[in-house]
């Protein structure tokens, strides 16, 4: 099981850091375009600036997911300092199984039906009419499954532990350390 996670997240991790590597040089030269196309030859390009839009949704959520992974994200910390080693763990899984959630039900099942509902309208990008509006949205349940992937593998490092502490003691409940 460990074997098919780090395999797994290794590949899924490399594809990502290309997509939005990718994604991000393409917005780049789209973005470099429409300013040549429109002050130098005076004819702005049509599609130009919905594409770079549209590139920029994708890499802030595929970066996101990326940061998820790379623990690059931003986190409040401060309640953490001043915890035991046993509330803070019990804050982590706490965290981890919220992130979860969030992951599976706000982006996993909320993405895939406002993607399923944009390809059922049938609505299409102004620019681009052969191109799905869905395609913009697209990214949601993709990086919510790679969110709650990433989470479940740390869930099951957080288990699988050597130093995994025993249950606390009367004397070890979870309070604010003195000091």
């Amino acid at each position: 099981m460990k074997r098919f996670f780090e395999t797994t997240e290794n590949k899924l991790v490399k594809g990502l850091e290309y997509i939005v590597a990718l994604s991000i040089l393409m917005m780049a030269v789209l973005v470099i375009y429409q300013v040549l196309s429109r002050y130098i030859l005076g004819a702005p390009s049509k599609y130009s600036e919905e594409l770079a839009t549209i590139l920029m949704i994708w890499v802030g959520t595929f970066g996101a997911a990326l940061g998820f992974y790379k623990g690059s994200h931003l986190g409040v910390d401060i309640l953490t300092h001043v915890l035991n080693d046993t509330c803070k763990r019990l804050m982590q899984f706490i965290t981890l199984v919220l992130v979860l959630v969030f992951a599976v039900v706000i982006w996993g099942y909320g993405g895939y039906l406002i993607v399923d509902e944009t390809f059922a309208s049938g609505n299409m990008l102004k620019t681009l009419p052969a191109v799905s509006r869905a395609f913009v949205y697209l990214p949601l349940p993709i990086s919510g499954a790679l969110v709650a992937f990433f989470t479940l593998r740390k869930l099951f490092n957080f288990f699988s532990k050597e130093e995994t502490p025993e249950a606390p003691t009367t004397e070890e409940t979870c309070e604010v350390k003195n000091g």
